[in-house]
């Protein structure tokens, strides 16, 4: 199986066999242990028709650490790019003790390109580390990565073993939602902690968001008036939706 068949349905399917189980009953978030009762022995099992199926070196799946299904997909996905000498970190200018390392997220029509000049202007003893999505720049082979969730975990398995000195976030647009839920996900797991989190063209999270900041979610009538509001829509427009 190539790089650009892998995707979350597969590696459900594939778990649902191992558990002789319907493949609705692996969620994305289900935990392998408490939630599906995957013992080490199923889990041995698994890993190896993960290894079979996507050409994952062997033992690789069952040392990933992977607590779910959706983080399973995020190794599979990193491994298989690693093989490939396809890497979603991008240093400009690696070195081999930083002082600091900068994590820098795109945004959704971009890629890592959007940040290519900005090494020149940080600290000589600064490493930056510029983060391609999947389908997007030198990695648009891959298969995108549609949820928000899941590619966190993509870039948490990337960016681990990078985090082993003082760092950064910054992220443009759906970057800047990428390095906060990132940063919820570090502090969630018990892991270290950016120093510093910058984010531009995205508004800040709001606990008390109601349906007049989701338009996705307002009835049609509701839609209709929230665009006359906010001038989204000209009068032609709206006498043809009424």
């Amino acid at each position: 199986m190539t790089t650009t068949s892998v995707n979350i349905e597969d590696l459900r399917a594939l778990i649902a066999g191992a558990l002789e189980t319907d493949p609705k009953e692996v969620t994305d978030e289900a935990h392998f242990s408490d939630e599906l009762d995957i013992d080490s022995l199923l889990m041995l099992e698994i890993s190896t028709r993960v290894e079979t199926a996507f050409g994952v070196p062997e033992n690789t799946v069952v040392i990933s650490g992977a607590k779910t299904l959706a983080e399973l997909h995020a190794f599979v996905i990193s491994k298989l790019v690693g093989e490939t000498s396809a890497c979603p970190v991008i240093r400009p200018r690696p070195l081999s003790d930083p002082a600091a390392r900068l994590f820098l997220f795109h945004h959704a029509g971009g890629s890592h390109l959007l940040y290519r000049g900005w090494a020149e202007h940080f600290p000589q003893d600064w490493e930056l580390c510029l983060l391609e999505a999947p389908g997007r720049g030198h990695l648009q082979t891959l298969p995108p990565i549609d949820d928000c969730d899941r590619l966190v975990d993509y870039f948490h398995t990337a960016i681990a073993p990078l985090l082993d000195r003082p760092f950064g976030f910054f992220g443009h647009s759906l970057g800047a939602l990428i390095a906060y839920q990132l940063t919820r996900r570090l502090h969630h797991e018990g892991d270290p902690l950016p120093d510093w989190l910058g984010v531009s063209a995205h508004g800040a999270p709001r606990v008390d968001a109601g349906t007049d900041d989701r338009p996705h979610l307002m009835s049609d009538d509701e839609l209709r008036g929230w665009l006359r509001n906010v001038g989204g829509i000209t009068a032609a427009m709206r006498s043809a939706a009424a």
